[in-house]
């Protein structure tokens, strides 16, 4: 019940105008390292297809190269960043700007690796 308390209409509205932030800030990163992607999301939802073509079902990501994403995951998670392995995430409110800023600095922190090697 407290939840539901303090989840109110300018806390929601805050929350998804930061993740339409967040999924630009992704889509920046990738086009900064050359790479396709495909950032899907509503709400506080996140989806990296690592795909260039539109993602307008689950047909449309059968292409999409699972090996990247798989290192993708695995840098994250080694810098500190723990998200689905599909490439799928969530905010939420108890994500600070600061937590933001550190999933795209790791990113792209991994991104150096992975082209590097």
């Amino acid at each position: 019940m407290a939840t539901l308390e303090l989840l109110t209409r300018p806390v929601l509205d805050r929350l998804n105008t930061r993740a339409e932030a967040f999924r630009i800030d992704l889509a920046a990163a990738f086009a900064e390292a050359g790479l396709p992607v495909q950032i899907t999301g509503l709400g506080s939802l996140f989806a990296m297809h690592l795909t260039g073509q539109p993602v307008r079902s689950y047909r449309d990501t059968l292409e999409a190269d699972t090996n990247l994403r798989h290192q993708l995951f695995l840098g994250l998670f080694n810098e500190g960043v723990l998200i689905d392995p599909r490439g799928v995430g969530n905010l939420s409110t108890a994500l600070g700007e600061e937590e933001i800023q550190q999933f795209g600095r790791a990113l792209r922190t991994v991104f150096g690796r992975v082209l590097a090697g």
